[in-house]
């Protein structure tokens, strides 16, 4: 149960990326905070393997980056960069 637990983003964050959502093109704009919430806007502790994502809230842990850059390369603006790093990831 402690490992499916999600916590709020601290309002910092939470502002921050709702001002940059409000500036950027969606087209253009990641919205890592929104692809890894849930529906009432919290985000996991842990990752699928029951890694630490971050330690204090601002910053992620080398498991937390693994985790949040495989979710990151799933938005269509990311789509074709994730096809290159898998065509060039056996060189």
């Amino acid at each position: 149960e402690r490992y499916a637990y999600h916590a709020m983003p601290l309002e910092k964050i939470r502002q921050a990326n709702d001002d940059s959502k409000a500036r950027f093109p969606a087209d253009y704009y990641v919205d890592i905070l929104g692809m890894i919430s849930n529906e009432a806007g919290r985000v996991p502790l842990f990752t699928p393997d029951r890694k630490l994502i971050s330690q204090d809230r601002e910053h992620v842990t080398p498991s937390g980056a693994l985790f949040i850059g495989n979710v990151i390369f799933q938005h269509p603006a990311l789509q074709a960069l994730a096809r290159a790093v898998r065509a060039n990831a056996g060189r």
